[in-house]
């Protein structure tokens, strides 16, 4: 079911659900590859110009991502904490950005 949060008409919807097997995050984009829990694996690229662009399309366990959630998807600055889980919805409008929900780890 598409979150309340992501403003794209449900019937143009796509999403993919997995864990991230390659991440890079530089100044300017966030590179993942997702192996997806349908056997498919899927990459995104977000470029941004300030965090505040950046931040606005990230969410952590359906809220908004806060800057104190790096800490909770990188072991360090640019390194991805091991088997983390995302959900990334898109939107066939250009309008609507990608949305990354980040998944934290289940105990």
């Amino acid at each position: 079911m598409v979150p309340g949060y992501f403003t794209c008409e449900p019937n143009y919807v796509t999403s993919w659900t997995g864990r991230v097997s390659k991440y890079q995050r530089t100044p300017n984009s966030v590179s993942l590859e997702i192996a997806t829990d349908a056997n498919t694996v899927e990459n995104i690229r977000i470029e941004y110009s300030n965090t505040d662009d950046l931040l606005s399309q990230f969410y952590f366990n359906n809220r908004p991502f806060n800057m104190p959630d790096w800490s909770e998807i990188e072991s360090s600055e640019g390194m991805l904490v091991d088997k983390m889980r995302v959900t990334v919805w898109l939107c066939e409008s250009k309008n609507i950005k990608p949305l990354i929900n980040w998944q934290p780890k289940q105990n």
